[in-house]
């Protein structure tokens, strides 16, 4: 696990394109340089397993992107990506962590849920194809590890309609 840099473009373009259509490489290069942008690389043997984009909103962070190589999936990168974004934001104080994940993604939801993630909303129709968004949050603990979530339920809760 690293901070992304430029050199990492290209792999992080290949792996974004396998699941959402490409940005530019110029909009990557732009987070790189967003004081506000949180990012990292998974590495392993092979290079550039995943990324993770989030963006600092002072007492909370927004987790914009993770997603992993398809060939790296199930290997822990997008585990481990999402608890340093955990841990990077318990140690500075941050009171939440948001996401947004598709409804059907249901492993991605899995992870979420076993990292202390709890959904606490709905966007309705949120995505290009129709497709809801779950909200999802979690409450860093000081130690940077999941602490307790927003909503105060149990973890694979109802959602509620926003």
């Amino acid at each position: 696990m690293r901070p992304m840099a430029d050199a990492d473009v290209p792999a992080v373009l290949r792996i974004e394109a396998t699941w959402r259509g490409p940005r530019r490489a110029d909009d990557f290069r732009a987070l790189l340089t967003d004081p506000r942008a949180w990012c990292q690389v998974a590495v392993g043997p092979q290079g550039v397993l995943g990324y993770l984009i989030a963006h600092d909103a002072d007492v909370e962070v927004e987790l914009h992107d993770v997603a992993v190589d398809p060939a790296a999936r199930r290997s822990g990168a997008g585990r481990a990506l999402v608890t340093a974004l955990l841990t990077w934001a318990g140690t500075r104080g941050v009171a939440q962590v948001f996401l947004e994940v598709r409804q059907g993604n249901e492993p991605a939801q899995g992870l979420y849920r076993s990292l202390g993630f709890e959904a606490v909303g709905r966007r309705r129709r949120y995505y290009s194809d129709g497709e809801d968004a779950l909200v999802f949050s979690a409450t860093p603990s000081s130690s940077g590890a999941p602490g307790s979530t927003s909503s105060g339920g149990a973890a694979g809760g109802t959602v509620d309609g926003a």
